[in-house]
């Protein structure tokens, strides 16, 4: 069950953007700390001044900890929105520590997170909260996710959007 008081007031806008081809998304998504680049073959995160899109884009999120890009590919064309905070109509939020799976591998400033199942996770010259706590064996890295919730004029409650914020570090034990 959520409790109300778990809940953080803020004031929040949205704006909806589309671009036609990969090449226009890269100035839009640089003025960010971090991206976030699904591709048909990997999952990559760098810092966003650094990134490399790929014709194999699938979705991206460039993020800061108070604005979100979030762009997906949709019959051929990028599609998304800008969320801001701070600023537009009020809000409510509910904050989440997301682990990002994989035990975190250090190797030319990129840390890669990797499984036994063969997943991986490429975090690339990313600086961020705690990464060079790393080297610590029960250390993982997480993403922290910001849900806006709303309420309709039926009084029935739910989620409509939700945005990365900032990436952190916590050491995680096997009891947890």
């Amino acid at each position: 069950m959520l409790q109300r008081d778990k809940f953080i007031p803020l004031h929040s806008s949205t704006e909806r953007i589309s671009f036609d081809d990969i090449n226009s998304i890269l100035p839009e998504a640089e003025k960010f700390k971090h991206a976030v680049m699904w591709n048909t073959d990997s999952v990559k995160a760098a810092d966003a001044s650094k990134i490399q899109l790929s014709d194999n884009l699938i979705e991206l999120r460039a993020f800061n900890e108070s604005e979100e890009l979030h762009i997906m590919k949709v019959d051929g064309k990028f599609i998304g929105r800008i969320r801001k905070d701070g600023i537009g109509d009020a809000a409510e939020v509910l904050e989440e520590a997301h682990l990002l799976w994989g035990n975190p591998k250090i190797a030319n400033g990129s840390v890669s997170l990797t499984e036994a199942r063969g997943v991986e996770i490429k975090l690339e010259s990313l600086d961020f909260e705690g990464a060079d706590e790393l080297t610590n064996p029960n250390c993982r890295v997480f993403v922290l996710v910001r849900n806006y919730a709303y309420t309709d004029n039926n009084a029935r409650f739910g989620f409509n959007d939700f945005r990365f914020v900032k990436f952190f570090t916590r050491e995680v034990h096997k009891d947890e």
